[in-house]
């Protein structure tokens, strides 16, 4: 199906209230998210009724999740080389710049609209805790690919997966 762009659709939310349960929340959406990507990405790109285009759009976003698990181990891979005398500076150089390019204009995102929201909003102390957004990348960058792993093993055992409903922090109204 082909879904028109809400550019002003609002999703009100509950943030979990603890770094425990936001951490079991982003492993279930990896998990589940994978598992479309793995059940419905063949189907896409067979599809005659999407263009190119389209087809490597979609592509991306099934794949969304599969960023975090391929930065941490290319960071692994890097540390590595490093460690065992294999350093390769021109390599690693064109990485760290490709890194960098990545995360100024895809993975800053949160910290531009954050820092933008507190703005509006007029909560400026909170901007005092931006700089420790970046650190968030490993903590997600764990529960992802902790997520990705659990439906690769559902995938290759069969296994299938229980609800791990997240706690709520509030009492219904």
């Amino acid at each position: 199906y082909k879904v028109a762009y809400a550019n002003m659709a609002e999703c009100y939310e509950e943030s979990p209230n603890s770094w425990l349960v936001r951490f079991k929340q982003l492993r279930r959406w990896s998990r589940g998210h994978t598992q479309v990507m793995m059940r419905l990405m063949p189907k896409v790109m067979r599809s005659r009724y999407l263009t190119p285009r389209q087809r490597f759009d979609a592509a991306m976003l099934l794949g969304i999740y599969l960023t975090p698990p391929i930065l941490l181990s290319g960071l692994a891979a890097n540390a590595v080389l490093f460690l065992s005398g294999s350093y390769l500076p021109i390599a690693t150089i064109l990485l760290s710049f490709m890194v960098v390019a990545y995360n100024a204009f895809g993975n800053f995102a949160p910290f531009y609209q954050i820092g933008a929201a507190s703005l509006i909003d007029g909560s400026r102390q909170r901007m005092l805790l931006l700089p420790l957004l970046p650190a968030m990348f490993f903590f997600n960058g764990g529960a992802v690919s902790l997520g990705l792993m659990d439906a690769l093993v559902d995938r290759i055992t069969s296994r299938r997966p229980e609800w791990d409903k997240t706690k709520r922090a509030a009492r219904p109204a």
